[in-house]
This record gives C-alpha cells, sequence and structure tokens, in this order.
C-alpha cells in the first residue's frame, strides 16, 4: 500500500466506528485506489500523448466535444506537418516531464461521482523557449532536458462510476496543460530536422533554402523600416518606459512579421503612439504594413493594450477612457490575410458614492456590424471574448496585463514573448544578418 492509500485508510478509520463504519471504510478505500489508479493511468496517457490511452479513461461517447478536443488536441501529425519532426521532440520531452500532484483525502465522494483537486507540473517550457536563440530543434530538447524551473496549473478532476468502475467525466485546465502543443519555439535557422527513416540517404528539401534565405531578406527589410522609425520607437519607449518592438512569425509560415509601438509626434513628451504590424511579400521582397491602430498609447489612465497570437487569429485588446468611463475595445484578425474579421466593446462605468461611500460599476456591450456598434447581452460578449482568451498561444506585446476582475485576466498566464527594445532587436538581428 503506498503512502497515500494509507494515509486514506487511516483517516477513514478514525472517522467511522462498528461494523457498518468498518465496511464503509473498507468501500470508500476500495474507491480511493481505484481512483488513485485511475489518476496514475491518466497521468502515463499525458506523459506519453497517448489520446487513446487517456479517452479509454473516460465516459465520453466519441461524438462528445470533449472526445473530439482531446483527440485534436493530441493530434501528432499536425504539429510535424507544420512544424517538423523536431518539434515532436520538443513537446514529447516536455510532456514527459508532466506529474500530478494531489492528495487521497481530498477526493470527494458523492453517491456514483467525485472530484478531485490536483495540480500539473511540468518543465517552464516558455522560460526555456525565450532563454537563447536557437538554431535547430536539437538544441531546444537539450535545454529542455536540463531545465530545472517549473511551472503548477491548478485544475480539477470529476469522475463517474459506472458497472463497478470509476471514469473520468471531465478535466479541467487541460488544454492550458498541454499549450506548449500549440506553440513552437522559435528557431532562427529554419531548418526542420527530418523524421527518423530506415535508410541514412535523404532527399534535401528545395523549400529549406528557400524558406532560410527569405527569413534572412524579411531581417534585412525590417532593420530597415526599424531604422526609418528610430526616433519614434525611441521616444515611445522613453514616454512609456516599456519596450516597444517585436519581430515573430505569428502564423508559423516561416515568414516573420514585425511588431513595433512609435510614438505619432517625437518632438512631444506627452504624444500619443500608434501600433504598425508588417508583414513581408516574399514574392516581391518587400514589406508592407497590414495592421495599424492609432493612438494605443496614451499620457492618461487606461490607454494601453495587450497583443494575442491565437489559432489562424491575432487578437489586440485596447483599454482607454478615464475612471468614471473605460472603454475595452477588442480587434481580431485574420492571420491569413491580416484583415479585421470581427470589432468588440465593453463600456465600463465607475460611480463613486460619497454619502454611503460606496462604489458602483455598470457595464455595456456591443459588437460591430456592418461599420456599426451594435448593443449586445452580456452573455453573448462573455463568450465570445472567453473563446478568444482559451484559444491564446502566445503574448507577443503589451503595455498592461488584465486585472483579476477582468475577463481577459487567463491572459497573464499564456506564454509572453513579448517586446523588446529598440536597440535590443536591431543589435541582435543584425548581427544574425551580418
Amino acid at each position: 500500500m503506498n503512502i497515500k492509500r494509507f494515509i486514506a485508510a487511516v483517516l477513514c478509520a478514525a472517522m467511522t466506528a462498528g461494523v457498518t463504519g468498518v465496511t464503509g471504510c473498507k468501500s470508500n478505500e476500495k474507491n480511493t485506489e481505484q481512483i488513485e489508479d485511475l489518476v496514475e493511468s491518466y497521468t502515463e496517457a499525458l506523459n506519453n500523448l497517448d489520446s487513446e490511452g487517456l479517452l479509454e479513461l473516460t465516459n465520453w461517447e466519441d461524438d462528445d466535444k470533449d472526445y473530439e478536443d482531446v483527440e485534436e488536441l493530441f493530434d501528432i501529425s499536425f504539429f510535424e506537418s507544420n512544424y517538423g519532426y523536431g518539434f515532436v521532440n520538443c513537446v514529447e520531452v516536455i510532456a514527459s516531464s508532466i506529474v500530478i500532484d494531489y492528495k487521497s483525502e481530498d477526493i470527494d465522494f458523492k453517491d456514483n461521482k467525485a472530484t478531485l483537486k490536483v495540480e500539473y507540473e511540468l518543465i517552464d517550457w516558455g522560460k526555456v523557449y525565450s532563454a537563447d536563440d536557437y538554431w535547430d530543434f536539437s538544441e531546444v530538447v537539450d535545454a529542455l532536458k536540463k531545465a530545472k524551473s517549473t511551472i503548477q496549473i491548478k485544475g480539477k478532476l470529476s469522475f463517474e462510476l459506472e458497472d463497478g468502475e470509476w471514469k473520468i467525466s471531465d478535466i479541467s485546465k487541460l488544454e492550458d496543460t498541454l499549450n506548449f502543443l500549440n506553440v513552437p519555439p522559435t528557431i532562427f535557422s529554419l531548418d526542420p530536422e527530418p523524421k527518423p527513416t530506415d535508410t541514412t540517404e535523404t532527399t534535401p528539401d528545395p523549400s529549406t533554402e528557400y524558406l532560410t534565405q527569405v527569413y534572412y531578406d524579411s531581417v534585412e527589410v525590417y532593420l530597415g523600416i526599424l531604422t526609418e522609425y528610430e526616433t519614434e520607437i525611441k521616444k515611445a519607449e522613453e514616454i512609456y518606459n516599456k519596450d516597444f518592438v517585436n519581430i515573430y512569425d505569428m502564423n508559423a509560415d516561416g515568414i516573420l512579421d514585425l511588431i513595433f509601438v512609435s510614438a505619432d509626434d517625437p518632438s512631444d513628451d506627452y504624444s500619443t503612439a500608434s501600433l504598425h504590424i508588417y508583414t513581408y511579400d516574399d514574392v516581391n521582397g518587400y514589406a508592407y504594413e497590414v495592421i495599424t491602430i492609432p493612438e494605443i498609447c496614451y499620457m492618461a489612465e487606461g490607454g494601453s493594450f495587450v497583443i494575442t497570437v491565437c489559432l489562424g487569429m491575432i487578437v489586440i485588446t485596447v483599454y482607454h477612457g478615464e475612471e468614471a468611463h473605460r472603454q475595452v475595445d477588442t480587434y481580431v484578425y485574420d492571420l491569413e490575410e491580416m484583415g479585421l474579421q470581427l470589432t468588440y466593446r465593453r463600456d465600463v462605468f465607475y460611480e463613486y458614492d460619497p454619502d454611503t461611500d460606496t462604489e458602483n460599476y455598470s457595464y455595456e456591450y456591443y459588437y460591430v456590424f456592418d461599420g456599426e456598434y451594435v448593443e449586445t447581452d452580456e452573455d453573448t460578449y462573455m463568450s465570445n471574448i472567453k473563446y478568444f482568451v482559451e484559444i491564446a498561444i502566445v503574448v507577443i506585446g503589451y503595455d498592461y496585463l488584465p486585472g483579476e476582475m477582468e475577463v481577459e485576466h487567463p491572459l497573464c498566464y499564456v506564454t509572453d514573448l513579448g517586446f523588446h527594445s529598440y536597440d535590443v532587436i536591431v543589435k541582435d538581428y543584425g548581427e544574425l544578418v551580418g
């Protein structure tokens, strides 16, 4: 009997008395042991990225949304085809590090159901990814294996007893725990590692050399754009005391994108600043601006933003206004065409009553249709915003992180590959292209 089972048995014996109590204790101990075994098998499935093994532990039907979500989440072939087999090696190392911590006495039994609070612990892969400039996936794998830092994610497992056997009925925070499946590290060489085969002979991929050249060409063009905006960017960094530049492949197509914030009037110490996002046309060899948000920053409370990359989308949330009336605008862009797809607005009204010393908040919710703001209900608005928050992959830039009471607050726990200073970007990428 392991220590967890021993503790459960002791506690059960201490809380019960008589023949009936002993019988109930034995039953409870048996149920505890079965759930412990179930959690152990669940952990093993996560370690091996074994979706079939995990799904066998549940009571889900193959047409249930949870079942389909797990199949999609564990789609290794997708990762391999999009990021190369080297990325698969990375996620396998991270997955193998997952442990699940819990206390047996925390299993809450109610009739034929049970719940258990758990804590997932795994390699702090985001820290590893951002710690160095990697030239191939093998370097990332080595760094992951040597990593000492870990992250913890609190979740809950629910169980149901069916035909004398416990099954998992609900898993919270699984997508958050396995978010590393959606975020490839930045590989500067863009030279994907081939999947191992039975022969040592390999056929060169003509696209690899092309993508590598595109990578260097785009960096050189972006450095030229940054030079043109040097005064404006540095002024914005001075005014707002923030780093405001990033170069990042937002849609993982091998072509980098340039993101920066620049002061609108570099001669004004209180100037507003605007967001600019460029992408590179690899056919014609030039960069062009695809997203502009004017006055995304200003010297007053509330002039701030956060930029998040999701699957197939970039979401930019802008906070502006004053304490009495604060607006939160959310812009959703298609990453393929970089076109604006959706716009949402949340109006927050604040009032203070000095007579009763009370603070009151009221809200209005909108979405844009045919160029006009249309009012909507809270549930519809919240469900839409929560969806984009839940599928967020990485934060690539921000001037503000949402507070605990805001629907966007979970973005604080998404992998942060945020802005760097103008000087750092120009120096590092300048050395890269020589």
